[in-house]
């Protein structure tokens, strides 16, 4: 094992909470990080890389000013001996083509979990082989059941491995039928006595759902819909039986994950599918994770979104419309301050009354009279 110790890392990103999340989600120094550098844009980046070592950097793509890919250009032009690696909120495929002509080790779309980031810089820092990434790890051997010549065998191997991880990137662009296409074309490959090889269908059945909810956890969507239906269960038994089934299946689960990705990629976004339940309940308790789990996201993803597209993070934005909606009640009923609360979502007046004077800067009573008064002398 390579001996990491001493090793650093520059994480690049234009939201604080985002690289307080990233310092805090892994015990570095645990796998050999003995040195942490933050920079919250391009520019930064620049000043730190001319002015220590690095061994690895972890940087978004969208920013002010200056993108990712072009730190990423900058870095490969000063010829500098670190691994890049994007982390980004988007899954588009320009964005991950770029990177990838650029050499980035690797391309992770946030959500990304703690395990995969840490195995992701275990390989970055040569410690863990690449072939080790989350991806089964029998893949590179697929093929060497295959009765070919040794050299066309290796061929075939190296190209089965590229392709899955590319097949993810090419399915978050959209490019299903290319993959369709592929995947046919590749599986065509297997010679008519393997057709029917239950050992070796199973391998490529496993792959190929790799790559499905690679799709999915990309957009923290729950892969129940692959199997939600007898049909679709039987399918899936099925599909180790010949070529012909494991093809029918991947057809039938391919079009059935693309179009709960792509649903959820066209409806409303999640901060807005958010907004509207947290506007339906306001007079009940609710809870960060009972909204994740009404839009179909992680807790902690949801209020990075809301805080990266409303600056504020979703208990804030709860508190925010319970104030605003106290403040019309206060103002255009007759209800009392107890009641009022109740309306609100609290249990405790005491408790909704401290709150109100924090945000408005008033009292409830104060602000009922004041806006009152001045309704009356308008009037």
């Amino acid at each position: 094992m390579i001996d990491t110790s001493g090793k650093s890392i520059l994480i690049v990103d234009d939201e604080i909470y985002t690289v307080e999340g990233i310092k805090s989600c892994l015990d570095w120094k645990r796998i050999g990080i003995e040195r942490i550098h933050t920079a919250f844009n391009a520019a930064q980046a620049r000043d730190i890389l001319t002015s220590y070592p690095v061994d690895v950097i972890l940087c978004d793509i969208e920013m002010p000013q200056e993108s990712g890919l072009s730190l990423l250009q900058w870095v490969k032009e000063n010829s500098l001996e670190t691994k890049f690696i994007i982390l980004s909120c988007h899954s588009d495929f320009n964005f991950a083509q770029k990177a990838i002509h650029l050499k980035s080790f690797d391309y992770l779309v946030k959500p990304v979990a703690s395990s995969e980031l840490r195995q992701v810089i275990l390989q970055a820092l040569g410690v863990m082989p690449v072939h080790q990434v989350p991806v089964p790890s029998y893949r590179d051997q697929l093929f060497s059941c295959y009765e070919t010549e040794a050299a066309e065998t290796e061929n075939e191997e190296n190209l089965f491995s590229q392709d899955v991880k590319r097949w993810v990137i090419l399915l978050q662009g959209g490019a299903v039928e290319k993959v369709r296409s592929e995947v046919r074309n590749w599986i065509g490959k297997i010679p008519l006595e393997r057709s029917r090889d239950r050992v070796l269908l199973e391998k490529i059945l496993l792959d190929f759902q790799y790559v499905l909810l690679s799709i999915l956890n990309s957009r923290d969507i729950s892969p129940h819909s692959l199997l939600d239906t007898e049909e679709k269960v039987a399918q899936y038994h099925d599909a180790c039986e010949s070529t012909s089934e494991l093809l029918r299946w991947i057809d039938s689960a391919l079009d059935d994950a693309m179009n709960t990705f792509s649903n959820a990629r066209r409806s409303d976004s999640y901060v807005g599918r958010a907004m509207e339940y947290i506007e339906q309940h306001l007079s009940e308790e609710i809870t960060c994770e009972e909204i994740a789990a009404y839009v179909s996201v992680n807790p902690d993803y949801l209020t990075r979104l809301f805080k990266k597209e409303l600056g504020v993070s979703t208990s804030g934005f709860i508190i925010q419309k319970r104030i605003d909606f106290a403040k019309d009640l206060l103002v255009n009923s007759k209800f009392l301050v107890g009641e009022i609360a109740a309306l609100c979502g609290y249990d405790n007046p005491a408790h909704f009354s401290c709150t109100f004077k924090k945000i408005v800067n008033d009292t409830p009573i104060n602000f009922r009279n004041t806006r009152c008064a001045v309704s009356a002398v308008s009037g």
